[in-house]
């Protein structure tokens, strides 16, 4: 995750309703032969929804043995809307794919919408339950630097997300999995995405890609245990290390740039995969980021990359001016789904402002009709 936009970021804490019809919207797109009646006052379920996603998954999908399947993690810190939104776009594309969101049980998803998440199939796991004394998370904590502007407990969330994905992956024997933060849909089979291609430890975009990668468990791991090292060294080499591979950067934004006072050291999550895939010189990685593989992984990147040389526009300012970079039609699939240059991309990162600006478009694009009239859209 990068820089926090605004000290002043809310949780947004909306009428548990209104977040199960996002949940339930995809029904009728998932699944032709189902509908989904909403209004402002309530809804109509499917009465077995794990039955018609296993319907789905022969219809859209395929089998997989559990060795060839790979899991996708969304790690949620609460049921915000917009991530409601990417869960059921990337639920859709993965008709036959584990789906888990680890989240927290002091905001725990409860009454409809935990029903509705059970009947898409998805598997919530709490964090709390992988923390106790003497845990790789409890040791990380007790030894971590704050080197951000975010705040702390923001920028630790970051990288604690790791240890609880492995301990997830540890308990519940998962070699490999792919995890996607919570502001990223899937347009796409994780299957057949340039990604599942190759077998590495590590396939990512980038070397500093937190946001969405396939792991392996192994080097997962070691991932952990490089950050349970970086922070337990004395702080002066910490400092070095930090000086290395993170961040100089102006902070706030608008101070004035002559002002050798007014720059920090920016260390994140992802700096720090930097360090460890660099320093450690670890072995099987894959980095994505050529022309061929960026066709469909352009936007999961930035989405500001579809636009043409030249062309400095905000991509997210509307849904319209979005959409002027997009060709939205059916995908083989049966679904629709959003094609550049003729490719289709395999996800899209709806980076800050791009939530509340453009995913009601899109909401509305997919499960048109579904959405509350006064709709709360917040981040």
């Amino acid at each position: 995750m990068g820089v926090m936009e605004g000290v002043g970021w809310k949780r947004m804490r909306s009428h548990s309703a209104f977040l199960a019809v996002i949940l339930l919207a995809s029904v009728s797109l998932r699944f032709a032969f189902q509908t989904c009646h909403l209004n402002t006052m309530g809804f109509q379920a499917p009465r077995d929804m794990g039955a018609m996603r296993g319907l789905a998954s022969s219809f859209l999908g395929r089998s997989r043995s559990r060795d060839t399947t790979i899991p996708i993690f969304f790690y949620i810190t609460e049921m915000k809307a917009s991530a409601l939104v990417f869960l059921n776009i990337t639920a859709t594309f993965n008709p036959d794919t584990p789906l888990y969101m680890l989240t927290s049980n002091a905001t725990p998803p409860k009454g409809e919408i935990l029903s509705s998440l059970k009947q898409l199939g998805v598997k919530v796991r709490y964090v709390e339950h992988y923390i106790h004394p003497g845990s790789d998370i409890e040791v990380f904590r007790k030894h971590y630097i704050h080197r951000a502007v975010n705040p702390l407990w923001y920028e630790r969330m970051c990288f604690e997300r790791f240890f609880i994905l492995k301990e997830v992956a540890l308990l519940e024997g998962i070699d490999r999995m792919a995890y996607s933060d919570a502001d990223i849909a899937l347009f796409m089979d994780v299957h057949d995405t340039p990604f599942a291609k190759f077998r590495s430890g590590f396939v990512s975009i980038t070397q500093w890609s937190t946001y969405f990668g396939l792991w392996r468990f192994e080097t997962l791991q070691e991932f952990c245990q490089y950050m349970l090292w970086f922070y337990q060294r004395p702080e002066s080499e910490v400092d070095d290390t930090i000086h290395q591979y993170g961040d100089y950067i102006l902070y706030p934004r608008d101070a004035d740039p002559k002002n050798q006072s007014n720059y920090v050291w920016q260390f994140s999550d992802m700096f720090m995969l930097s360090a460890f895939l660099q320093s450690q010189n670890v072995s099987k990685t894959t980095l994505l980021d050529n022309e061929d593989a960026m066709k469909s992984l352009v936007a999961l990147e930035n989405p500001n990359r579809l636009r043409p040389p030249g062309d400095e526009s905000f991509i997210c300012e509307s849904g319209a001016h979005f959409d002027s970079y997009l060709d939205w039609r059916m995908t083989p699939r049966g679904v629709l789904g959003p094609y550049h240059n003729g490719t289709l991309l395999a996800g899209i990162h709806f980076q800050g402002p791009c939530k509340d600006k453009v995913v009601p478009h899109v909401f509305q694009k997919l499960f048109p009709g579904s959405a509350p009239e006064r709709w709360q859209w917040r981040r």
